[in-house]
């Protein structure tokens, strides 16, 4: 049963891939607080990895809102549908994310040090 969640979970990252790469997923965008969304998804992701001995960190100045499809945005920063199954697409579908967007990301990797993942989105006033 658990190996046909797992796959189940695979099919259905491989169709929210397959919708954003084709653009068939529409963008709903909004007006919201993207610093709130981080913290909480940030928090959450730390439940889940404090056993392991990792910690997230989220560093910010004040609060900043963005337009952009708050829900999507959500789905990629907290991954509330599977929390913990892990498909190896999670980075991949923010990447494509971020792209649909029209935004920027990157990664900084030390070997033994860690890694920092970045995105730049525009704030539209």
């Amino acid at each position: 049963m658990k190996e046909a969640k797992r796959l189940s979970s695979l099919v259905n990252d491989m169709l929210d891939m397959s919708s954003l790469k084709s653009g068939i997923a529409n963008l709903n965008k909004s007006h919201y607080n993207l610093t709130e969304s981080l913290k909480a998804a940030v928090d959450r992701i730390n439940e889940l990895v404090k056993k392991d001995g990792y910690m997230l960190t989220f560093d910010y100045d004040k609060d900043t809102y963005i337009y952009a499809d708050e829900v999507k945005n959500t789905q990629a920063f907290k991954n509330h549908k599977r929390p913990l199954m892990v498909t190896g697409l999670g980075l991949t579908m923010v990447k494509k994310l971020i792209e649909v967007h029209g935004d920027k990301y990157g990664v900084k990797s030390k070997h033994g040090k860690g890694s920092v993942f970045w995105f730049q989105l525009e704030i539209k006033k």
